[in-house]
């Protein structure tokens, strides 16, 4: 598998062919969410992988924090030599900040193995800056209202593993979305990892024991942050080509393996798209193209043959949702956008989803940029960047499935829109079809002094049938501010949907799901 995604695996090496990144030292990062939720600690993850083939002990853990007024902190914290030995082991130094605003947080662990004497400065990859963590412990609540819950789509956890990439154990995933303020988060790892045998990602498991362990973990953390099970699916596209589905609360397993790497060059799938989704539908899942107009790259696209959904692809009945958003504004992103309201125009009940893809990475993502060669490190797909946010009667499993089943949702990297059309004491909101011809629409575009002062917003309308959306309103934003309303009695007559999206100064952006318009013919 040459997927450039991460955390980085660096001991795989193919008989005959040696590796530039190779090391005999387990891989030893530390991370920490980039943001913090007022009144909850920041967690100081240190994560140790393959520590069974190359066994360590901890002497100690150095955390030197900086505040934005340079107020320093340095504590040390004994491990006393402990025995690592373990293919993952990992352990959270938990921190209550003593000031708000963003805090530079220095790791250094030191490690020996055998007479050698390691002091690992975040990383010990080879290719990363080592920089300091840099969090924001905010003053505020991520914005939103009563009965809305923040989650991540879209991650990756240790069930993810191969030979060149791993993700962060699931139980340091849901601490890490508590200490940030979300409420809920979906694992979904690769499917050609999750038929593996648990202790050997290069041999398959008839049984499926790593699906079933994850399906099970999932529930034990249920009590403390609601997990969503699921996989990202590799299937095949009408263009014959591979890409990914998200398959959520599958209640079987749906194979795909067609990118994974694990056959050479051999990167047909099992299954088509279309097949893909009629089994997560049959099974009582549910089937969102993921970053379906994502680019891939240039090696992707020789060696695991990846490509973009098709539009026959994302007419596909049964499909419930594209995952637009993955982490990242880029080319991808519009034309997924694009796909996504064409849809809408040709009268179709999809909705639109977003989250950041992580793999553990909530920090910065390193990556290996080349397989066996390289090891590199940005800012994109981080935990919890990207947020789908719910509309639900609780952040309990079944509610917040339930309302990814309706669409109550909106995507958001800050602000938030509160957005009802009413009439005659009936009140729809995102997700809700609305039955009248005419009815007063409430728009409510909300921010925080994190996120900053709204620059743009917009309320449209869609037609079945025509080219593009109709504005029907702006917010008056003459003056800075943190909240803005539109209020319109409008005739809905022809109108299949209303729907509203923002945008805050520092580029924060938030769209809505529709609110549907039913018997508006007139």
């Amino acid at each position: 598998m040459y997927e450039v995604l991460t955390y980085a695996e660096i001991h795989y090496r193919p008989r005959f062919v040696p590796s530039l990144i190779f090391r005999k030292w387990p891989e030893i990062l530390c991370d920490a969410p980039a943001r913090i939720d007022r009144g909850r600690p920041v967690p100081v993850f240190i994560i140790i992988r393959d520590a069974h083939k190359y066994p360590v002990r901890i002497e100690m853990v150095t955390v030197h924090l900086v505040y934005e007024s340079g107020m320093e902190r340095v504590a040390q914290f004994p491990y006393g030599g402990i025995t690592v030995n373990e293919q993952i082991w990992w352990d959270s130094i938990n921190i209550m900040p003593e000031y708000q605003g963003n805090v530079s947080i220095s790791v250094t662990v030191h490690a020996v193995r055998g007479k050698s004497h390691s002091y690992v400065n975040v990383d010990n990859y080879s290719g990363t800056t080592h920089s300091p963590l840099t969090v924001y412990v905010s003053p505020y609540p991520l914005p939103g209202d009563t009965g809305w819950f923040h989650g991540d789509i879209h991650c990756h956890t240790f069930y993810t593993a191969d030979q060149v990439e791993f993700g962060a154990p699931l139980e340091v995933m849901a601490f890490a979305a508590y200490c940030m303020g979300l409420h809920w988060l979906a694992a979904t790892d690769h499917s050609y990892d999750l038929d593996d045998r648990y202790d050997d990602y290069a041999t398959e498991d008839p049984d499926l024991i790593k699906w079933q362990l994850m399906k099970k973990q999932t529930q034990l953390l249920s009590p403390t942050l609601t997990v969503i099970p699921g996989e990202e699916v590799t299937c095949r596209t009408y263009a014959g080509l591979n890409c990914h589905m998200l398959a959520l609360v599958s209640e079987r397993f749906i194979r795909g393996s067609g990118d994974s790497g694990e056959r050479g060059l051999h990167n047909e799938t099992e299954l088509a798209v279309s097949e893909a989704v009629r089994e997560c539908s049959e099974w009582n899942g549910i089937a969102c193209a993921a970053h379906p107009l994502e680019h891939n790259s240039l090696l992707e696209r020789l060696i695991l043959s990846r490509g973009v959904w098709t539009q026959s692809d994302l007419e596909l009945p049964g499909l419930t949702a594209l995952q637009i958003h993955n982490g990242i504004r880029d080319k991808g992103f519009y034309e997924g956008m694009k796909a996504w309201i064409r849809l809408l125009l040709m009268g179709r009940k999809v909705y639109a989803f977003g989250g950041s893809d992580a793999h553990g990475d909530m920090n910065r993502r390193r990556r290996t940029t080349l397989p066996l060669c390289a090891v590199g490190e940005d800012g994109f797909h981080t935990f919890g960047a990207v947020r789908t946010v719910l509309y639900a009667p609780s952040s309990q499993q079944d509610h917040i499935i339930e309302a990814l089943r309706n669409g109550r949702a909106q995507v958001t990297e800050g602000p938030f829109i509160h957005l009802t059309v009413s009439s005659g004491g009936t009140v729809a909101g995102i997700g809700d079809c609305f039955s009248g011809s005419e009815g007063m629409i409430q728009a409510v575009f909300r921010s925080s002094p994190e996120f900053g002062y709204l620059k743009s917003g917009c309320l449209m309308a869609g037609t079945v049938g025509e080219s593009c959306e109709r504005i029907l309103a702006l917010p008056d934003l003459s003056s800075p501010g943190l909240d803005a309303r539109i209020e319109k009695n409008e005739s809905l007559k022809g109108f299949r949907y209303i729907r509203a999206e923002c945008e805050t100064v520092s580029g924060k952006y938030c769209f809505t799901n529709p609110v549907w318009i039913e018997n508006s013919s007139g």
